[in-house]
């Protein structure tokens, strides 16, 4: 789930004309490489 968000989030930073718009979701995007990283660290 976390990586269809990431994906989701990057693409919609890409294609949203709104700048302020845009940086909101490349942080969205961020925040869920954080959590997919903390989880496949709890995995390993």
């Amino acid at each position: 789930m976390e990586q269809a968000l990431i994906c989701k989030f990057t693409v919609y930073s890409q294609t949203i004309s709104d700048a302020h718009l845009s940086k909101k979701c490349q942080e969205i995007a961020q925040k869920h490489q954080q959590h997919y990283n903390k989880l496949m660290e709890q995995l390993n």
